[in-house]
């Protein structure tokens, strides 16, 4: 994106629209100087757009879903804070990106965001030292507050890392992070044992080749 800004100039529309005019316009003084008004009306249109345009690029990259990328950064940051990313953490965050459908670019942004935050654990055990994620989870709060289905979301996130492999370090690094979302340590806690009480159930019912759909009496 710095390398696109780079490249822009408030004038080019207006010096491109001018010249267009030379080239273009007849010889005579009069009648050249309306071309010449012409074209830099048109290069003024032309600088203009592409500031508003180069504008919404810049919004779009810059907030670009701010619950995914505090979702995955803080998964890869839990995985890390407990001590060895496992494989089962990496297929963790690779089913949450195939639930909400990244492909192509999108999963490699979300791969990044999920390295990011182990690098951000592997720097600093201190989530309160760890000034992006803070930034993060405060965009964060904003979208959740608007639309606060996300914030469940972004929780079972979290809640699934966690559970991958449960030890007290990575749950008191959970609350610190739920805390940072403006969520209670209770809340943290009981969502988090809800949880991992339907991962038992499950796990039971394919003991039994039995689903919870079936029956009382086959259960």
């Amino acid at each position: 994106m710095a390398g696109i800004l780079s490249l822009q100039r408030p004038w080019l529309g207006k010096a491109l629209g001018i010249a267009t005019a030379l080239i273009l316009g007849p010889a005579a003084p009069v009648p050249l100087l309306w071309w010449m008004a012409a074209g830099l009306l048109l290069g003024q249109l032309l600088d203009s757009f592409s500031g508003r345009l180069s504008g919404t690029a810049v919004k779009t990259d810059a907030e670009a879903a701010p619950s995914l990328q505090f979702a995955f950064t803080a998964m890869g940051w839990l995985a890390k804070i407990g001590g060895s990313v496992l494989p089962a953490h990496i297929l963790c965050a690779e089913e949450r990106m195939m639930r909400y459908g990244l492909k192509g670019s999108q999963r490699e942004q979300a791969i990044a965001w999920f390295r990011r935050g182990k690098d951000i654990a592997a720097a600093s055990p201190s989530l309160a030292a760890s000034t992006v994620l803070i930034e993060l989870a405060a965009r964060c709060r904003e979208e959740c507050a608007a639309k606060p289905v996300v914030l469940d979301a972004v929780l079972e996130c979290l809640y699934q890392i966690t559970l991958v492999d449960d030890t007290p370090r990575r749950r008191d690094a959970l609350v610190l992070i739920g805390d940072a979302l403006n969520v209670s340590a209770g809340s943290v806690r009981a969502g988090l044992e809800e949880l991992a009480m339907g991962f038992e159930l499950q796990q039971a019912y394919e003991m039994l080749g039995v689903s919870a759909e079936d029956e009382s009496q086959d259960i």
